[in-house]
């Protein structure tokens, strides 16, 4: 067992046989435990911690099991419209497409080009809310679809092309994010 503090809170490792590769031993599993007497600790991580032990400050476990609660139905609706909205432009983009003239095969490749924009850039933007927030990055994810969806709305192809690649980048946030934000907190 290896214990290390660091700030406040306690980590221990339980280890278990080295691995056959390296001559260590392996992490078999993880905790950690809130000093009783530290609010400042209970106030970071609100009390409630994934395998934590310990004081969980003043919240008892019918207000932790409310403010979860909470949490979840404010996650699932905000979370549900956002799918939806991504979901019921799916069928309108098509449409839109043809409307403003472009054909089969031009459309095709519009959407190829916003599946490759999320799975590129979308992933490298998803990766930056570890950095700078991913509730930061839940709220650019709304700020680029209406941005995509206003552009939609142009007869130039390249505002076309533009709203595509914004919309391939909040895809990717959609997917991503909204589950972090619902993670860390």
């Amino acid at each position: 067992k290896i214990e290390e503090s660091r700030g406040g809170v306690r980590f221990f490792s339980n280890l278990s046989k080295p691995s056959k590769n390296t001559k260590k031993p392996i992490p078999d599993t993880d905790f950690f435990e809130i000093p009783k007497n530290d609010p400042k600790s209970v106030a970071r991580t609100g009390g409630v911690g994934c395998g934590a032990r310990g004081a969980r400050g003043d919240m008892s476990h019918a207000a932790e099991a409310r403010a979860v609660r909470s949490l979840t139905r404010r996650y699932v609706v905000v979370y549900a419209l956002a799918t939806f909205g991504d979901w019921i432009q799916g069928a309108y983009l098509y449409a839109a497409y043809r409307g403003h003239g472009l054909a089969k095969r031009e459309i095709g490749c519009v959407y190829v080009l916003g599946y490759a924009v999320s799975a590129t850039i979308g992933t490298a933007v998803a990766a930056m809310g570890d950095g700078h927030g991913h509730k930061r990055l839940v709220e650019a994810y709304g700020w680029l679809y209406a941005a995509s969806c206003g552009l939609l709305r142009s007869n130039a192809v390249v505002a076309l092309l533009t709203s595509r690649v914004l919309g391939g980048v909040a895809y990717s946030l959609l997917f991503s994010s909204f589950e972090s934000v619902s993670y860390t907190h």
